[in-house]
């Protein structure tokens, strides 16, 4: 299962690059031996999740192939290796269940697209273990694979779910990343459909997404008669005041140091307080 967000590298492009989301086991139900599956990360834009395919690997999961990247309680996964990253004491009288993911659980999932760097907690508490440089092509979205008889739910942050744990430092919850007037949907990477009626289901396909990136028009050549110079300065007042109605609506604050979490913004103030010569002085040339 995947939400509708993506993130991601281009060039030139402005999108943030540190995010974090977590899931919450809601229902997790042992009916076999076998030990439910689920795994809990990030995947890219090239993963195709089919049975018996993907880079030479079974690619049934999270983790399975070289698109993804997964978690399950007790291992990291990648390219259909697991490396035991385990914080928890596994002691005799543990059944299979408690070896990985158990209910209530809560699985913090970090990606930081600067280094790169992918990382993971469990109930508030890093894991001893994480992925760095690893391929940035294509664009980056949280998945999850499971089994039967589990159930969880994705926690993104504001309005689609408040945080049970503290985000790392730096990190902008993911539903930042959402692009204007979209609405967050839950819709499945791949599933086995009707089997009975030899009918699969899946993968859809993303819809193209790319980055903004900034491509501002230079304007130095331009020499505006004296006129239209005071309603220059007017719009741009203008623009910078709705930009900061917006950012208090939704919460934002002035801080003494720019602290994303907690909506605090070091460069936050109202226009008319300082001049556009102060401004351009401070802020532009600095």
């Amino acid at each position: 299962m995947r939400p509708n967000i993506l993130v991601g590298v281009e060039d030139g492009e402005s999108m943030y690059k540190k995010w974090y989301f977590e899931v919450v086991i809601d229902h997790i139900e042992q009916v076999t031996h076998v030990q439910p599956h689920i795994r809990i990360g990030w995947a890219t834009t090239h993963f195709q999740p089919s049975p018996g395919h993907g880079d030479g690997f079974s690619s049934n999961g999270i983790g399975d192939n070289t698109y993804s990247y997964g978690f399950d309680g007790r291992n990291v996964w990648f390219a259909g290796r697991a490396y035991d990253v385990s914080n928890r004491i596994i002691s005799s009288t543990n059944n299979m269940q408690h070896i990985g993911f158990k209910k209530n659980d809560v699985i913090g999932c970090l990606i930081d697209l600067n280094i790169p760097e992918m990382w993971f907690s469990l109930n508030g508490f890093p894991v001893k273990g994480l992925l760095r440089e690893f391929n940035l092509t294509g664009m980056f979205y949280p998945a999850i694979s499971l089994s039967s008889r589990v159930s969880c739910r994705f926690i993104f942050g504001g309005e689609h779910g408040r945080f049970i744990h503290r985000p790392p430092e730096g990190a902008a919850p993911l539903y930042e990343a959402m692009l204007i007037k979209q609405k967050v949907s839950i819709e499945p990477c791949f599933s086995f459909g009707n089997i009975e009626r030899n009918r699969l289901d899946g993968p859809s396909q993303f819809q193209h997404h790319i980055g903004f990136t900034p491509q501002p028009v230079r304007t130095i050549h331009i020499i505006l008669p004296t006129h239209l110079e005071n309603v220059r300065d007017r719009l741009a007042e203008n623009i910078h005041e709705l930009w900061s109605m917006n950012k208090i609506a939704s919460g934002w604050r002035f801080g003494e140091v720019n602290f994303i979490f907690q909506k605090k913004k070091k460069f936050f103030f109202l226009m008319k307080i300082f001049s556009i010569e102060m401004i351009y002085k401070k802020f532009i040339h600095v």
